[in-house]
């Protein structure tokens, strides 16, 4: 991946700052993933939505505890 300060070229670390291509944002670096089209490694930062946790299902709140 390609330095935050325009330096070159350095590996993927996990935890180190990187520039995300989808928001630009600079983000730290959570995983990596590949492209399938291209079979290029590409960096998963948090503000890119590598972290999002998922929610219950909706009904799962509406049910009825009074058994």
């Amino acid at each position: 991946m390609e330095h935050p300060d325009g330096t070159g070229l350095v590996p993927i670390t996990i935890g180190v700052l990187a520039v995300d291509p989808i928001t630009a944002e600079l983000s730290p670096v959570t995983g990596v993933r590949t492209n399938p089209e291209t079979g290029v490694v590409i960096p998963v930062t948090l503000s890119s939505g590598g972290h999002k946790k998922r929610k219950a299902p909706v009904g799962m709140w509406s049910c009825d505890t009074s058994i």
